[in-house]
């Protein structure tokens, strides 16, 4: 079973983000805030994490960055989720997909998928 943290300040998305991935068996992890996500990934070692950009505290960009940084989360899949997708650019941003909000639960999982 593939772990996913999942990274939201929306806790209505938060929430359908990861009730859809639990349906599908995935075991789910949530964060309010690229800080909490960075403790997770961290801790739990996840295989993906889907991210929004705009957050409080830390945002989605940095948190990329930081992951990235990290030996030991350097590999984590991550999918960008955001509002601002067709104005990103993913090389630019190391991530590995990039899902328009609002989503098609579809498109989100088959990103989660690789």
């Amino acid at each position: 079973m593939a772990r996913v943290v999942v990274v939201d300040d929306d806790s209505a998305i938060l929430h359908l983000i990861a009730d859809a991935l639990r349906l599908e068996g995935y075991e789910v992890r949530d964060a309010a805030n690229g800080l909490e996500a960075l403790e997770i990934a961290r801790a739990w070692r996840p295989d993906v994490l889907i991210t929004d950009l705009s957050m409080p505290e830390l945002d989605g960009a940095e948190t990329i960055r930081r992951l990235r940084r990290d030996p030991a989360t350097q590999g984590i899949r991550i999918v960008v989720c955001s509002a601002l997708a067709s104005q990103l650019d993913r090389e630019a941003l190391a991530a590995d997909a990039i899902v328009a909000k609002p989503f098609d639960i579809d498109e989100l999982l088959n990103a989660v998928a690789g």
